[in-house]
C-alpha cells in the first residue's frame, strides 16, 4: 500500500516538474521574442530618427509583442517618432 502511494506521488511530482519546465520554456521563448522585437524596432527607429530620448526608449521597452508589431507597421509610413509609438 505504501509503495503504491509512494509511486503515485512520485508520478504526480514528475508530471508537475514536466509541466513546470514546459511552462518555463514557453515563458522564456515569449520573453526572447519580445526582446528581439524591441531591439529590432529600437534599431530601426534610431536609424530613421536618430538617438531615442529616454522616455520613448522606456515606452518601447514596456510594450508587449503585439504592440511592438503594430509600431513596426506604423514605422513604414511615419514621419515622426511619436506617430510610431502612439497608443493604437
Amino acid at each position: 500500500m505504501k509503495t503504491m502511494l509512494h509511486e503515485t506521488m512520485q508520478n504526480w511530482y514528475r508530471d508537475a516538474e514536466i509541466k513546470g519546465e514546459a511552462r518555463g520554456i514557453t515563458i522564456g521563448e515569449e520573453r526572447g521574442d519580445t526582446q528581439g522585437k524591441t531591439e529590432m524596432l529600437t534599431h530601426l527607429l534610431e536609424s530613421k530618427f536618430g538617438v531615442l530620448p529616454t522616455f520613448e526608449r522606456t515606452t518601447i521597452e514596456r510594450l508587449d509583442s503585439e504592440a511592438l508589431l503594430k509600431c513596426s507597421e506604423r514605422l513604414l509610413t511615419a514621419k515622426t517618432l511619436q506617430e510610431v509609438i502612439k497608443p493604437a
